[in-house]
């Protein structure tokens, strides 16, 4: 199978995202942004490209989730070799607040389509908890329509292993990870820490960024994005409940692949995952709770919740359909070490902005 190169990389421990290589002109110029300080370019230039966000395939669009998750993790634990007090800078504010409503438009048309009701409204197969919660455990345990735990239990090599991990290995990063206080395993369920050691894996804080593609970075950045509003509690809430009720076939499959292989899994038991969709574990309360919780106080929030669920079950969906896609043509789901998208050097950047370079 062709490869862009082993998944395994080694970076510097220092608790910060190592600073990614840019993927086109927006994520460029907000690298020389970050670089210089906030000194090049100028604000209004940045959000100038930022524009293009509403012209473009968001989920799939490798410069805008890029950028955005570097403005996120500005929130988090830094970035190397930028400063700190960037974080609130208004300019930058502006522009992620730019791309997050792009990103809102796109999960919209992804889980409704172009016509389907909004966020904020209450269709009547959704009002009360218990439908509610009868839409959440309907989600989660669907039987999986892609493929992928049936192709991780039963087929998956090696190295596909550690590219589906190094793909959910941000996921830690979301705000609300305080939730899973204990919980070794990220949202997505599989517990990571451990296994990523046994499959030579890098567990060190963002040493995969530059490979993970768009609809990784979009998975993530959609989750940060609904725990750092106060707007988005209900989809935060829902799309959490999702994460935990899913997690049984996720895990099963993956401790029963890992084992397949000769490897300690995360997680135990057995399954017939092409078959038999899995019901929700003991863990699986918590989420559940929480949304019985939320709704208890502020019934009109169901629909957020819901839209919350749908964006995370249809995001878990378009990363798994790209993953076989590229698996299945005998390719790597990652992007090359190399990857560059071609972006344009700092000099070219002013000048799609229309300034000159100082100097």
């Amino acid at each position: 199978m062709a490869r862009h190169g082993s998944a395994v990389r080694t970076l510097p421990r220092s608790g910060r995202l190592p600073l990614p290589p840019a993927r086109g002109p927006l994520s460029d110029a907000l690298t020389t942004f970050l670089l210089s300080a906030g000194g090049e370019p100028r604000q209004e230039d940045l959000m100038r490209l930022a524009q293009r966000a509403h012209t473009v395939d968001v989920l799939r669009d490798e410069d805008v989730q890029l950028t955005l998750l570097l403005l996120y993790e500005l929130h988090h634990e830094g970035i190397d070799q930028v400063v700190d007090d960037l974080e609130w800078d208004l300019g930058l504010l502006w522009v992620r607040a730019d791309l997050e409503m792009a990103l809102q438009r796109s999960l919209q048309v992804l889980v409704h389509g172009r016509h389907g009701f909004g966020r904020g409204t209450r269709p009547e197969f959704l009002t009360g908890p218990a439908r509610v919660d009868a839409e959440l455990v309907a989600l989660a345990t669907a039987r999986d329509a892609t493929g992928l735990t049936a192709h991780l239990a039963l087929d998956a090599d090696l190295e596909q292993f550690r590219e589906f991990f190094v793909h959910h290995s941000l996921h830690h990063l979301v705000p609300f990870r305080e939730v899973h206080s204990g919980d070794p395993r990220g949202t997505s369920g599989v517990s990571t820490t451990r296994t990523t050691i046994d499959l030579g894996l890098d567990d060190a804080h963002g040493a995969y960024v530059s490979r993970l593609p768009a609809t990784s970075l979009a998975a993530v950045n959609t989750a940060t994005m609904f725990g750092l509003h106060r707007r988005d509690r209900g989809a935060l809430a829902g799309h959490l409940a999702f994460s935990h009720l899913s997690s049984p076939s996720l895990g099963t499959a993956v401790g029963d692949g890992l084992r397949r292989l000769g490897l300690r899994g995360g997680a135990t038991g057995s399954s017939a995952p092409e078959t038999q969709p899995a019901q929700p574990g003991p863990d699986a309360g918590t989420g559940r709770e929480l949304v019985a919780s939320l709704l208890a106080a502020e019934p009109e929030l169901a629909a957020d919740v819901v839209f919350g669920a749908r964006a995370g079950a249809s995001l878990a969906r378009l990363v798994a359909e790209e993953v076989l896609g590229a698996w299945s043509a005998g390719t790597s789901s990652l992007l090359p070490a190399d990857h560059h998208d071609d972006a344009p050097d700092s000099h070219q950047v002013l000048r799609l902005v229309g300034r000159r370079p100082r100097g």
